[in-house]
């Protein structure tokens, strides 16, 4: 945990230090929309097989807001999935922020920076009949690089990677006790924007 401070300290540091340059090519502020879908490997686990594992990532609304060099791009899902066959229900919230600094050629948009996030979780298990309720959050943080060709003035299509840190978060529920761990993940994401 003192570590994904120290990474947040970092950023606002960088941030306020380059902060001048942020209206410096004198373009105006650009507001966006978009949805981005991915998938994420799990490559490090110390709590699970050593072999990496695909899971799919759910949808996520992105909102960009572009400065002149510069980009804040706060994110928000909401998604919920059935597990097994008794009615097990699994309920995320994901929130994130991601820092970008940008460098625009023609059509194509570059951006690397960081992302992070937390993941609120909601789930029920009703498999012995009794409805059985258990909550977490996970952290996560990690560099990202990505690009996008703008299609026209407003429409953008694009790619981003990233390789993520995260702490999964306690768990009491179903009659155990899950700890904490941490792992190392890559995800990819396909991305969808518009800009006005």
């Amino acid at each position: 945990m003192r570590k994904i401070s120290e990474l947040c300290l970092l950023a606002v540091v960088m941030v306020l230090l380059t902060g001048g340059d942020l209206f410096a090519q004198g373009k105006p502020l650009r507001f966006g929309m978009g949805v981005g879908l991915g998938k994420e490997v799990n490559i490090m686990s110390p709590n699970q097989a050593p072999s990496p594992y695909v899971s799919a990532d759910f949808p996520s609304l992105y909102f960009p807001v572009d400065f002149s060099s510069f980009r804040l791009e706060p994110e928000i899902g909401l998604f919920s999935y059935f597990v097994g066959t008794a009615g097990d229900r699994s309920t995320v919230l994901p929130l994130g922020l991601g820092v970008f600094w940008r460098h625009e050629r023609e059509k194509i948009d570059f951006h690397l920076g960081i992302r992070f996030g937390i993941s609120f979780w909601w789930l029920r298990d009703t498999s012995d009949g009794d409805i059985e309720v258990g909550t977490k959050h996970d952290l996560t943080v990690g560099p990202a690089a990505g690009a996008e060709y703008f299609f026209t003035e407003n429409l953008s299509g694009g790619g981003e990677a990233q390789l993520l840190y995260s702490h999964v978060g306690h768990l009491y529920t179903f009659g155990y006790d899950q700890s904490e761990a941490n792992l190392v993940k890559t995800k990819t994401l396909l991305l969808l924007k518009w800009y006005w």
